[in-house]
């Protein structure tokens, strides 16, 4: 048996992302999870995954298209996509395994929208990988699997965390009694729209048509100080750690630019409820906000400004974007190509704790790694800021022919003394950031850094 349902707000938000992918970087839509199941049973691994999907009906979803809209079926059962393999792995053939099973693309449509690979040694289970599509699961919801199943691990009898399902949450969505924060929403993009017209100043930034692929760059700074200082420029400034990394980002690339006013799409997780936070499922939306850069302002009103742009539109994150869409084309707000996405989220920004560590702290040194082959499609400039076991990491990808590749070292660069000027609470102007990237401690970026 099964049942049809209208997608989640979240859900028609990752698939209207989708569909703009190129059939090269489909494979971009895969969300990982990686669990280490040496000493654990095979039975108890084998239960766990049953639960789960007896859990959670995301599990248990295909999509399908009706006169070309999606829809969504739940199954009441489903075959568990598992691939098993039984051979000796080491710690470079996990990489390497992990990398080959997340390289191949999930269909949108038709089967079910995740995958497994449990690799086991003379039939004792060493590691389990899943591939989720991003129409089912965020990176909050990869992690939520690897709780849940480690629970189910530690105890099989675990009661079902009873989260509302995907199902559940697009009827709420729909009903009427939801209308008036589709309307805020709308006011709210009305609004961004009427302020970008003809803004002077604003970084006009070159977007992708459908199925269109460019040269990207991209590299990724990692330091375990980076994470405490922002974390102190936050405390320091009432505001949050990624409003005060957005702040140094914005500021970079407006001195890189010579633009004034830097637009940017802030992800936001739509997991306010508290009854969301364990529900399996994809939530996040992306928001646009216009983010202004006074090069004599003062650093710490800068960090503010951010912080209270940001609040205001993550008040209005989880919207219908088919509904956005058809009013950024009564507004000929819907750019100069065929696709409208792209247009609506030039740069991308989103910033995910992956672990409940807080920032290191250490004086170790940072480093500095390019991508020989990043990913060709999306966005001319895109930035996804982890913390992970205390590091934190900042990924830069952007269009060459907006940022080069000195260009991207010294926004980064940028950011690292930004956020060391910030915590020290020193009064300062943005334009001083300049004069404090040649004075950055090998901790927080390194010197030299290569190029290429």
């Amino acid at each position: 048996m099964s049942v049809e349902a209208a997608l989640s707000h979240g859900q028609l938000y990752s698939w209207r992302e989708i569909e703009t992918y190129p059939p090269s970087c489909m494979k971009e839509a895969n969300v990982p999870a990686t669990l280490d199941l040496r000493g654990i049973p095979t039975d108890r691994v084998e239960h766990a995954l049953s639960r789960l999907v007896a859990w959670h009906e995301i599990l248990r979803t295909t999509y399908h298209t009706e006169s070309g809209a999606p829809v969504q079926r739940i199954h009441d059962d489903v075959e568990i996509p598992v691939e098993r393999i039984d051979r000796r792995i080491g710690p470079a053939e996990v990489g390497e395994l992990t990398e080959d099973f997340l390289a191949v693309a999930i269909p949108m449509t038709g089967g079910l929208l995740w995958r497994a690979l449990l690799v086991s040694t003379d039939g004792e289970p060493m590691l389990l990988v899943f591939s989720f599509s991003h129409l089912i699961s965020d990176v909050w919801t990869s992690l939520e699997v690897v709780r849940q199943f480690g629970r189910l691990v530690e105890d099989p009898d675990a009661p079902d965390p009873g989260t509302p399902s995907q199902r559940e949450v697009g009827a709420a969505q729909h009903d009427p009694a939801f209308a008036r924060r589709q309307e805020a929403a709308e006011r709210y993009w009305a609004e961004h729209w009427a302020g970008v017209d003809g803004l002077p100043g604003l970084l006009r930034l070159p977007t992708l048509p459908y199925d269109t692929t460019k040269e990207r760059i991209q590299a990724t700074l990692r330091s375990g100080l980076l994470g405490s200082l922002a974390a102190e420029a936050a405390q320091r400034h009432r505001t949050t750690v990624p409003a005060a990394l957005l702040a140094m980002l914005t500021a970079a690339l407006a001195r890189h630019t010579g633009a004034h006013r830097i637009p940017v799409g802030v992800m936001s997780s739509n997991r306010f409820p508290p009854s969301y936070r364990q529900a399996l499922g994809t939530f996040n939306q992306l928001m646009p906000v216009v983010v202004e850069v006074d090069g004599a302002g003062s650093l710490g009103d800068h960090l503010t400004a951010v912080h209270w742009t940001v609040t205001k539109a993550y008040r209005h994150s989880c919207y219908d974007i088919d509904r956005v869409a058809r009013q950024a084309a009564e507004r000929g707000a819907q750019g100069d190509h065929d696709c409208w996405f792209n247009h609506q989220f030039p740069f991308w920004f989103n910033y995910v704790q992956l672990d409940d560590e807080p920032p290191a702290g250490h004086d170790e040194p940072a480093e500095v790694t390019w991508t020989p082959a990043p990913r060709a499609c999306g966005q001319p400039i895109d930035v996804r800021v982890n913390l992970l076991r205390g590091t934190t990491e900042i990924r830069l990808r952007t269009d060459p022919d907006v940022v080069d590749a000195d260009g991207l070292a010294g926004i980064l660069r940028t950011v690292a003394a930004g956020t060391a000027r910030a915590a020290t609470g020193l009064p300062s102007r943005v334009d001083d950031l300049w004069e404090a990237v040649d004075d950055v401690p090998d901790a927080l970026f390194p010197s030299p850094v290569s190029v290429v």
